[in-house]
């Protein structure tokens, strides 16, 4: 029994059941109104016209909005694919500091595991998800079939 203990709290510590469900990744501000793999349509119906910026840049919809909610976050910009069922696949987190987004990433994920300060986070079962810091920014990919950080 001891040694099952530990073995579980290990994989918590670690982050192995993170991994199971991309969404931990995101901040609780932002999950409660968007998730990776939600569909631009059900964005659409969850979200008001007046709240968000649009743009379509052919291969993908984006939307931006002010986060009111969470007081270390200013702007969140959602990138949508335009093939197949036009999924949430890039989450741009814009921080007031990067001092606040530094205390989210290292809790989050830990110590950067791939490349120069990025992070890799893999499964057997879907996709990847990616991440990495510019300026006060927090870009978190979920890596799905034909998105433009599959290849």
């Amino acid at each position: 029994m001891k040694l099952f203990t530990l073995i579980a709290l290990l994989t918590m510590s670690t982050g192995l059941f993170a991994q199971k469900d991309p969404n931990v990744f995101l901040p609780e501000s932002i999950r409660a109104s968007a998730s990776f793999g939600m569909t631009e349509k059900e964005f659409l119906a969850s979200h008001s016209a007046d709240n968000y910026t649009f743009r379509d840049e052919n291969f993908r919809h984006t939307y931006s909005e002010v986060v009111k909610n969470d007081p270390n976050i200013e702007m969140v910009t959602y990138y949508f694919d335009q093939d197949g069922d036009k999924k949430m696949y890039e989450v741009i987190l814009v921080y007031k500091n990067e001092s606040a987004r530094n205390r989210y990433t290292t809790e989050v994920f830990g110590k950067p595991n791939s490349g120069k300060g990025d992070w890799l986070i893999s499964h057997k079962k879907r996709p990847d998800v990616k991440a990495w810091n510019f300026k006060n920014n927090l870009m978190i990919v979920l890596v799905i079939p034909e998105c433009e950080w599959a290849n």
